[in-house]
């Protein structure tokens, strides 16, 4: 298991100097967790540029799944200086943790456009090379069992049917996911930049492929028509992590009838509260989600690098 040296822990404490001590302490926790899961020899990555006075620095997790994370950045001198330095971190970072063999670097910011702050991070991560992929809304529903708008129950009209998903060869759970991702309008820019395969590792972080993972193919007929991938959070909360149908199913209003399941499996399991986080561009996955009663908690800016990345920083 990976844990934290005491160099490293004063890093992210660094990074963190300029909040709480518990929100540092609780980062480093983070990191911990992640790096002790991490399949790769070096998972944490630090970066520093400036000298003296003039210090940034910053710091990333390779992760399993095939996605590094980038972590906090802090600078210590004058916003004049800051857009360079940062910058100069987070390219450095995002270029490190891709050479671990990683296929994407991905970094999260609240989506706050009157914050000085937050402007200059965005800024740093364009400068660097990273893309924005989406701004995204996460939403939570309190109101268990779910219903829609007062409609009857789906499943009096959808003979649907779900699997789960180790009834499936992995090849065939893989390409079944693959192809939900055709046309779709969560994030579309990420298609191809991480493989589904590697992804699916990713949600499956601290669980492992067994036969326990509430992940189930969902099908009509005998034929397979989309997946649904949930996961347990601590307490009485569950995430809705992925939600996908195969293009030929879409527009079929199968929704109901997935989210009483979704529901089912909830009260079962004694979860009463169920968060997701959707492409603020997808318009139909908002008003499907708003008609079963989901709020937005919060907004998100989801930031990118893949292995196609341009030349690290300062470099044509």
């Amino acid at each position: 298991m990976q844990s934290l040296t005491e160099a490293v822990k004063h890093w992210i404490h660094w990074c963190h100097g300029d909040q709480a001590a518990v929100l540092g302490e609780a980062a480093a926790d983070a990191v911990a967790r992640m790096a002790a899961l991490s399949p790769y020899p070096q998972p944490i990555l630090t970066a520093e540029v400036g000298s003296g006075d003039a210090i940034c620095r910053g710091y990333a997790v390779a992760c399993q799944g095939a996605v590094g994370y980038l972590g906090r950045l802090r600078c210590n001198v004058s916003d004049g200086v800051q857009s360079e330095l940062l910058a100069q971190v987070a390219s450095d970072l995002c270029h490190q943790t891709l050479g671990t063999g990683v296929e994407m670097v991905q970094a999260i910011l609240p989506a706050n456009e009157n914050d000085p702050w937050t402007i200059r991070i965005s800024q740093a991560f364009q400068r660097a090379g990273m893309t924005h992929a989406a701004r995204l809304l996460q939403l939570e529903c309190c109101d268990v069992p779910l219903r829609h708008d007062g409609s009857p129950l789906a499943l009096d009209f959808f003979p649907l049917e779900f699997h789960p998903f180790t009834e499936m060869p992995w090849d065939e759970w893989c390409q079944l996911v693959e192809e939900t991702y055709i046309a779709t309008l969560d994030v579309p820019i990420l298609n191809g930049v991480r493989s589904v395969e590697q992804t699916l590792q990713g949600y499956a972080v601290g669980h492992g492929l067994e036969a326990s993972l509430p992940w189930w193919s969902v099908h009509v007929e005998g034929a397979a028509i989309g997946c649904l991938i949930l996961t347990p959070l601590p307490g009485s909360d569950c995430e809705l992590t992925y939600l996908g149908l195969v293009p030929t199913a879409r527009g079929h209003r199968y929704s109901p009838e997935i989210m009483d399941f979704v529901s089912r499996w909830m009260v079962e399991h004694h979860k009463s509260r169920i968060v997701l986080a959707v492409d603020s561009k997808n318009a139909p996955a908002l008003h499907l989600y708003a008609s079963f009663g989901f709020e937005e908690m919060a907004a998100l800016d989801a930031w990118f690098m893949g292995q196609q990345a341009a030349a690290p920083y300062g470099v044509d």
